[in-house]
Protein backbone atom coordinates (compact mmCIF):
# COMPACT_ATOMS: atom_id res chain seq x y z
CA UNK A 1 0.00 0.00 0.00
CA UNK A 2 3.02 2.27 0.84
CA UNK A 3 4.82 1.79 -2.49
CA UNK A 4 1.30 2.34 -4.25
CA UNK A 5 0.58 5.86 -2.55
CA UNK A 6 4.06 6.75 -3.10
CA UNK A 7 3.76 5.87 -6.99
CA UNK A 8 0.84 7.54 -7.10
CA UNK A 9 2.08 10.57 -5.57
CA UNK A 10 5.38 11.09 -7.97
CA UNK A 11 2.62 10.69 -10.68
CA UNK A 12 0.84 13.46 -9.80
CA UNK A 13 4.17 15.59 -8.81
CA UNK A 14 5.50 14.84 -12.22
CA UNK A 15 2.05 15.73 -13.93
CA UNK A 16 2.41 19.32 -12.05
CA UNK A 17 5.55 19.91 -13.07
CA UNK A 18 4.28 19.29 -16.41
CA UNK A 19 1.45 21.37 -15.72
CA UNK A 20 3.12 24.39 -14.42
CA UNK A 21 6.39 24.58 -17.14
CA UNK A 22 6.11 27.78 -19.52
CA UNK A 23 5.28 26.61 -23.17
CA UNK A 24 7.31 27.82 -25.59
CA UNK A 25 6.58 30.98 -27.76
CA UNK A 26 6.54 31.55 -31.15
CA UNK A 27 8.11 34.61 -32.87
CA UNK A 28 9.85 33.50 -36.15
CA UNK A 29 7.29 32.26 -38.01
CA UNK A 30 3.31 32.59 -36.47
CA UNK A 31 1.67 32.21 -39.63
CA UNK A 32 3.36 28.67 -40.12
CA UNK A 33 3.09 26.22 -42.90
CA UNK A 34 -0.18 25.81 -42.94
CA UNK A 35 -3.37 24.16 -41.51
CA UNK A 36 -3.43 20.89 -39.23
CA UNK A 37 -6.90 19.40 -38.71
CA UNK A 38 -7.88 16.84 -36.47
CA UNK A 39 -9.99 14.01 -37.68
CA UNK A 40 -10.61 11.59 -34.99
CA UNK A 41 -12.51 11.87 -31.64
CA UNK A 42 -9.74 9.83 -29.81
CA UNK A 43 -8.38 11.84 -26.96
CA UNK A 44 -5.46 14.17 -27.95
CA UNK A 45 -2.23 14.19 -25.93
CA UNK A 46 -0.15 17.85 -25.93
CA UNK A 47 3.53 17.50 -25.44
CA UNK A 48 5.81 20.18 -24.07
CA UNK A 49 8.35 19.13 -26.31
CA UNK A 50 9.64 17.57 -29.78
CA UNK A 51 11.79 15.36 -27.77
CA UNK A 52 10.40 14.45 -24.38
CA UNK A 53 7.43 12.87 -23.25
CA UNK A 54 6.32 15.35 -20.82
CA UNK A 55 2.55 15.71 -21.53
CA UNK A 56 1.46 19.25 -20.71
CA UNK A 57 -2.81 19.11 -22.09
CA UNK A 58 -4.72 16.22 -22.82
CA UNK A 59 -8.16 17.34 -25.90
CA UNK A 60 -10.73 15.35 -25.41
CA UNK A 61 -13.90 14.78 -27.70
CA UNK A 62 -16.84 14.54 -24.88
CA UNK A 63 -20.44 13.69 -25.81
CA UNK A 64 -23.40 15.37 -23.98
CA UNK A 65 -26.01 13.43 -23.10
CA UNK A 66 -28.30 15.88 -21.20
CA UNK A 67 -29.85 19.36 -22.16
CA UNK A 68 -30.35 20.78 -25.47
CA UNK A 69 -27.13 20.39 -26.52
CA UNK A 70 -27.22 16.19 -26.08
CA UNK A 71 -25.93 14.17 -28.93
CA UNK A 72 -23.23 16.91 -29.75
CA UNK A 73 -19.09 16.19 -29.27
CA UNK A 74 -17.78 18.95 -27.60
CA UNK A 75 -13.76 19.57 -27.21
CA UNK A 76 -12.69 20.10 -23.83
CA UNK A 77 -8.57 20.94 -22.45
CA UNK A 78 -8.14 19.76 -19.14
CA UNK A 79 -5.25 21.72 -18.13
CA UNK A 80 -5.31 24.94 -20.70
CA UNK A 81 -8.72 25.39 -20.34
CA UNK A 82 -9.68 28.80 -21.24
CA UNK A 83 -6.00 29.39 -23.08
CA UNK A 84 -6.42 26.75 -25.54
CA UNK A 85 -7.12 28.89 -28.87
CA UNK A 86 -6.05 27.48 -31.62
CA UNK A 87 -7.12 28.34 -35.30
CA UNK A 88 -10.64 26.80 -35.09
CA UNK A 89 -12.50 24.84 -32.41
CA UNK A 90 -16.08 23.70 -32.76
CA UNK A 91 -18.58 21.72 -31.24
CA UNK A 92 -20.72 18.87 -33.67
CA UNK A 93 -25.10 19.75 -34.04
CA UNK A 94 -26.50 17.74 -31.54
CA UNK A 95 -29.20 15.28 -31.94
CA UNK A 96 -32.43 17.96 -32.03
CA UNK A 97 -29.94 19.89 -34.18
CA UNK A 98 -29.36 17.53 -36.72
CA UNK A 99 -32.90 16.68 -36.84
CA UNK A 100 -33.73 20.18 -37.63
CA UNK A 101 -30.97 21.04 -40.36
CA UNK A 102 -31.78 17.49 -42.17
CA UNK A 103 -35.69 18.81 -41.95
CA UNK A 104 -34.50 21.63 -43.92
CA UNK A 105 -32.27 20.10 -46.50
CA UNK A 106 -29.38 20.68 -44.90
CA UNK A 107 -26.43 18.43 -43.54
CA UNK A 108 -25.66 18.04 -39.70
CA UNK A 109 -21.75 19.03 -39.03
CA UNK A 110 -19.34 17.64 -36.89
CA UNK A 111 -16.42 18.61 -34.81
CA UNK A 112 -13.84 21.17 -35.94
CA UNK A 113 -10.20 21.42 -34.81
CA UNK A 114 -7.70 23.26 -36.28
CA UNK A 115 -4.27 24.39 -35.68
CA UNK A 116 -1.77 26.24 -37.53
CA UNK A 117 1.05 24.47 -37.94
CA UNK A 118 4.68 25.85 -37.93
CA UNK A 119 6.51 22.55 -38.42
CA UNK A 120 6.33 18.94 -39.29
CA UNK A 121 7.78 15.73 -40.06
CA UNK A 122 7.13 12.20 -39.58
CA UNK A 123 7.73 12.55 -35.59
CA UNK A 124 5.89 15.39 -34.46
CA UNK A 125 3.95 18.48 -35.43
CA UNK A 126 4.70 21.98 -33.92
CA UNK A 127 1.26 23.97 -33.50
CA UNK A 128 -0.05 26.78 -31.93
CA UNK A 129 -2.01 26.51 -29.19
CA UNK A 130 -3.06 30.06 -28.16
CA UNK A 131 -3.21 32.43 -31.09
CA UNK A 132 -2.95 35.10 -29.43
CA UNK A 133 -0.19 34.76 -27.55
CA UNK A 134 1.23 32.35 -29.69
CA UNK A 135 2.30 29.85 -27.08
CA UNK A 136 2.98 26.23 -29.35
CA UNK A 137 2.46 22.82 -27.82
CA UNK A 138 3.71 19.55 -30.17
CA UNK A 139 1.10 17.13 -31.28
CA UNK A 140 2.86 13.22 -32.08
CA UNK A 141 1.52 10.49 -34.56
CA UNK A 142 -0.22 7.98 -32.64
CA UNK A 143 0.10 4.95 -35.22
CA UNK A 144 -3.17 2.67 -34.41
CA UNK A 145 -5.04 5.41 -35.26
CA UNK A 146 -6.03 6.04 -39.24
CA UNK A 147 -6.86 8.89 -40.80
CA UNK A 148 -5.88 10.99 -37.60
CA UNK A 149 -4.50 14.47 -38.97
CA UNK A 150 -5.52 16.46 -42.17
CA UNK A 151 -2.25 18.70 -43.04
CA UNK A 152 -2.55 21.60 -45.49
CA UNK A 153 -0.44 23.84 -47.15
CA UNK A 154 -1.72 27.71 -46.78
CA UNK A 155 -1.71 27.49 -50.71
CA UNK A 156 -3.66 23.54 -50.90
CA UNK A 157 -5.89 25.53 -47.49
CA UNK A 158 -7.09 28.61 -49.40
CA UNK A 159 -6.90 26.65 -53.22
CA UNK A 160 -10.31 24.49 -51.35
CA UNK A 161 -11.94 27.74 -49.89
CA UNK A 162 -15.23 27.52 -51.78
CA UNK A 163 -14.40 31.83 -51.19
CA UNK A 164 -12.79 34.63 -49.38
CA UNK A 165 -14.15 37.64 -48.70
CA UNK A 166 -11.16 41.05 -47.55
CA UNK A 167 -11.46 42.37 -43.79
CA UNK A 168 -11.06 45.74 -45.76
CA UNK A 169 -10.98 47.33 -48.65
CA UNK A 170 -7.34 46.32 -51.29
CA UNK A 171 -5.36 46.52 -53.56
CA UNK A 172 -5.94 44.48 -56.93
CA UNK A 173 -2.85 44.07 -58.99
CA UNK A 174 -2.65 42.99 -62.64
CA UNK A 175 0.23 40.29 -62.11
CA UNK A 176 2.15 38.80 -59.47
CA UNK A 177 3.90 41.63 -57.78
CA UNK A 178 2.59 43.74 -60.95
CA UNK A 179 0.94 47.38 -61.29
CA UNK A 180 -2.11 48.40 -59.29
CA UNK A 181 -5.62 48.10 -61.04
CA UNK A 182 -8.69 49.00 -59.14
CA UNK A 183 -9.53 49.11 -55.04
CA UNK A 184 -11.64 46.38 -54.09
CA UNK A 185 -14.47 45.99 -52.09
CA UNK A 186 -14.31 44.09 -48.74
CA UNK A 187 -18.10 42.99 -49.75
CA UNK A 188 -17.15 41.17 -52.59
CA UNK A 189 -16.57 37.20 -52.87
CA UNK A 190 -13.62 36.03 -54.41
CA UNK A 191 -12.38 32.21 -55.74
CA UNK A 192 -8.85 31.95 -54.53
CA UNK A 193 -6.44 30.41 -57.93
CA UNK A 194 -3.01 30.00 -57.11
CA UNK A 195 -1.41 31.25 -54.16
CA UNK A 196 2.57 32.27 -54.43
CA UNK A 197 4.00 33.14 -50.83
CA UNK A 198 2.17 36.16 -49.74
CA UNK A 199 0.48 36.45 -52.84
CA UNK A 200 -2.78 35.23 -54.31
CA UNK A 201 -4.70 35.35 -57.57
CA UNK A 202 -8.14 35.35 -57.07
CA UNK A 203 -11.51 35.56 -59.61
CA UNK A 204 -14.84 36.79 -58.47
CA UNK A 205 -17.30 33.99 -57.35
CA UNK A 206 -20.71 34.77 -58.91
CA UNK A 207 -22.99 32.79 -57.41
CA UNK A 208 -23.05 34.78 -53.95
CA UNK A 209 -26.14 36.91 -53.29
CA UNK A 210 -24.88 40.90 -53.26
CA UNK A 211 -21.65 40.43 -55.09
CA UNK A 212 -23.38 41.62 -58.13
CA UNK A 213 -21.04 44.45 -58.60
CA UNK A 214 -18.08 42.55 -58.46
CA UNK A 215 -18.19 40.51 -61.35
CA UNK A 216 -15.55 39.83 -64.02
CA UNK A 217 -12.36 40.97 -61.42
CA UNK A 218 -9.51 38.38 -61.48
CA UNK A 219 -6.25 39.99 -60.45
CA UNK A 220 -3.65 39.52 -57.49
CA UNK A 221 -3.87 40.08 -54.17
CA UNK A 222 -2.00 39.92 -50.92
CA UNK A 223 -3.27 37.40 -48.88
CA UNK A 224 -1.31 38.49 -45.82
CA UNK A 225 0.95 40.98 -44.51
CA UNK A 226 3.84 39.39 -42.91
CA UNK A 227 2.19 37.40 -40.14
CA UNK A 228 -1.23 38.71 -40.30
CA UNK A 229 -4.04 37.20 -42.38
CA UNK A 230 -5.91 40.10 -44.82
CA UNK A 231 -8.53 37.60 -45.72
CA UNK A 232 -11.64 36.03 -44.18
CA UNK A 233 -11.16 32.15 -45.50
CA UNK A 234 -14.57 30.68 -46.14
CA UNK A 235 -14.23 26.85 -46.78
CA UNK A 236 -17.87 26.21 -46.86
CA UNK A 237 -21.14 28.20 -47.59
CA UNK A 238 -24.47 26.77 -46.16
CA UNK A 239 -27.26 27.32 -48.53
Amino acid sequence: MKKLFRLLYSLLFVSCISENKPLEIETKNTIGIGILEINSHEPLPIYLSKTLDDVIDTITFDRVYLGKNSGSVEISSNVLKTKFKPYAISASSGTAESEGLINSGLASYGTTLKFTLIESNPKYFKVILNETTKEIGYIKPIKSIKKQYDYKSWKSYLQSAQMINLFNKDVLYDKLKGSKTIILDDHCAFKVIDVQNEWAEIKTVDYIVGSEKCTNIQGWIKWRNNDKITIKIILQIID
